[in-house]
């Protein structure tokens, strides 16, 4: 029997504790998190001069048991400002001051490090850059960069950029950059740019540039104060400053715009049809830019000649101009250049431009000569209306040539002229009427 009892109380020992352990670990009653909170909360009241009870502390208890709830009156910042509401924060890496590695994660000291030296033949990466990063193929930084960021084909920062990012094809900063970024293809930067875009291809910025983009294609940008160069296109939303590009693309633009085709909003964009006393020349202008400086190409013909096959008297210039607004009308002074007769030959006069050394201009066979103009403008500006004015070609007698039925000093044939320089300056001033889109 006392076997039989010795044992029942050896196997009653394990339920007694596993009892006891599950009763310690069950999850708390409401009760006791809410006692658990009047406890902490007293204490804290105690501390900071209020009674056990409540008084003094600005709260009240709707049960007068001391569990503190916020009074109505008690502002929602303050409760907020007691407690602030955080995101995560960005993972924060050790620092060493050198990197050497290989590749990525295989680098010595082996991990992921923040440093201001990083140095691999294929690729490195690290936490925070404050320095230089060099490596063959790419090199990437996961948090802020400040110094250089160095590879043969392309850079990216997952934050800020303040130095600069050089590589082979392409760098990416995932937010702004302060400094400059050197690519052969293409650059991006999400946030604003204050320094430098250089690229083979294009650069483009989501935001902000204030300072200098040049591109081989084309620039992009949401507003700039500064420089836009490409030998394409440059497109922004609002600018101040430069654009030199074959086509400038703006909804608003301070500045100067130089082009082939300007397309600014607020700016100069119309087409005129103009009829030349005299000579019988009809043109057709299409004029873009800003009213600072403007871009326009024209094309004209002899209106005897006009739907014929015969090119003699075709013709084709570009033209500088600035547009002055005065009263009820417009003003345009233009400086040009214009070619005409053999235009197949207006590759020969490019030659001429380049190296000076054109058969065809100095026999003739292409005939060059400049014009200044001036015309007055009735009617709201990007609205239809009439204009007038005076048109003066003019040629050195030496190699630019002015046709024939061109010589025209008003409504009468004129050989005009006057000598600057011991150089003969023809020159034969024309009026004109027409209408402008």
């Amino acid at each position: 029997m006392k076997s039989i009892l010795l044992i029942v109380t050896l196997a009653m020992v394990p339920a007694l504790v596993g009892l006891q352990a599950q009763t310690t670990f069950d999850e708390p009653s409401a009760e006791s998190v809410l006692q658990t909170a009047r406890d902490m909360f007293n204490q804290s009241a105690g501390n900071a001069g209020g009674t056990e009870d409540g008084t003094g502390t600005g709260m009240s208890f709707p049960d007068g048991s001391g569990a503190a709830t916020p009074e109505a009156s008690q502002p929602l910042s303050e409760l907020s400002a007691a407690v602030p509401l955080t995101g995560p924060a960005r993972a924060e890496y050790p620092y060493t001051p050198m990197v050497i590695g290989f590749a990525p994660m295989l680098n010595f000291p082996f991990g992921f490090y923040s440093t201001s030296l990083a140095l691999a033949p294929i690729g490195s990466s690290v936490g925070d850059l404050n320095g230089l990063q060099a490596a063959g193929i790419f090199s990437t930084v996961d948090g802020r960069m400040l110094g250089g960021q160095f590879s043969g084909i392309f850079n990216l920062a997952s934050d800020g950029v303040e130095g600069l990012q050089a590589a082979g094809i392409f760098n990416v900063a995932d937010s702004s950059v302060h400094g400059g970024q050197v690519a052969g293809i293409f650059n991006s930067a999400t946030g604003a740019v204050e320094g430098a875009q250089v690229a083979g291809i294009f650069n483009s910025a989501a935001s902000h540039v204030n300072g200098l983009q040049v591109a081989g294609i084309f620039n992009t940008n949401d507003s700039f104060d500064g420089v836009m160069v490409a030998s394409i296109i440059n497109a922004t939303r609002q600018g101040r400053g430069v654009m030199v590009g074959l086509v400038n693309v703006a909804d608003e633009f301070d500045g100067l715009a130089l082009g082939l085709v300007n397309i600014i909003g607020n700016g100069v964009h119309d087409i005129a049809l103009d009829y030349q006393f005299g000579s019988q020349m009809l043109y057709t202008t299409l004029r873009s830019g800003t009213a600072f400086l403007y871009a326009s190409v024209s094309a004209g013909e002899t209106v005897a000649q006009l739907f014929t096959a015969d090119d003699l008297t075709r013709s084709v210039g570009i033209s500088l101009g600035h547009r002055l607004k005065v009263l009820f009308m417009t003003i345009d002074a233009e400086v040009g250049y214009e070619l005409m007769n053999n235009l197949a030959g207006v590759d020969d006069f490019l030659a001429f431009m380049a190296f000076g050394n054109s058969e065809e201009l100095a026999t003739g066979a292409v005939q060059g000569f400049g014009s200044v103009r001036f015309s007055f403008n009735l009617g709201r500006p990007r609205h239809a209306g009439l204009s007038f004015g005076i048109k003066v070609d003019f040629g050195d007698a030496a190699w630019l040539n002015v046709p024939s039925h061109l010589r025209y000093s008003f409504f009468e044939s004129s050989s005009g002229g006057s000598e600057f320089f011991g150089r003969v300056l023809p020159f034969w001033p024309k009026l004109f009427l027409g209408l402008r889109f």
